[in-house]
């Protein structure tokens, strides 16, 4: 098992490799090409529950396999990256695991074992770099006119502030609400008062 510190630094040594400006969800493709993994998405109509697959086949090819039926780009770029967790953090050779398949991949870091949750985790900081996210997130609060400062507590009375940032964000980082959500509550930079 790694350290979440240790699958940060993975994470930031991999954008480091591939991004030269932007955000990552833009370069998932290159990262891919650059590490010689084939890409495929699939259309599974008889598990509805299947996201991804990273796998290696007999020729020692390495392959992703993305559920073609996800039609949320930010939910497809979360399956993408987690499937890249997969490869970068070596969970192919852990002899348990030697193909991962994963079902119901949780933008929200739950998982049934350590390497779905490992995977999980990559996938937020490679999308989401922790201090990327937190400089746009103060930036965005400080210069907008719903100034908020380095933290938002979300409540019925200023949703339309969180909305606002949601939306940009979201767009900005290639991501899902969830995603989004997951991560600056885990940053501590949003507190939600309320559940929507």
């Amino acid at each position: 098992m790694k350290t979440n510190r240790e699958i940060e630094r993975k994470a930031e040594e991999v954008l480091g490799r591939y991004l030269k400006r932007g955000n990552a969800h833009r370069v998932l493709n290159k990262i891919i090409e650059g590490e010689g993994i084939k890409y495929k998405e699939i259309v599974v109509n008889d598990s509805p529950d299947f996201c991804g697959a990273f796998t290696t086949a007999n020729s020692g090819q390495l392959y992703i396999f993305i559920n073609g039926n996800i039609s949320h780009s930010g939910r497809k770029n979360f399956t993408v990256a987690h499937e890249l967790g997969h490869y970068f953090l070596e969970h192919n050779k852990i002899p348990e695991y030697p193909s991962v398949c994963s079902t119901g991949v949780s933008e929200m870091n739950e998982g049934t074992d350590f390497i779905e949750r490992e995977a999980n985790y990559f996938a937020t900081c490679l999308l989401m770099p922790a201090e990327k996210i937190k400089k746009v997130f103060i930036n965005y609060g400080r210069y907008s006119n719903r100034y908020f400062g380095n933290h938002l507590t979300v409540t019925l009375a200023n949703y339309n502030a969180w909305c606002s940032v949601e939306t940009k964000l979201t767009k900005m980082f290639g991501v899902s609400k969830e995603a989004l959500k997951y991560r600056l509550k885990s940053l501590g930079l949003v507190t939600f008062r309320f559940e929507r």
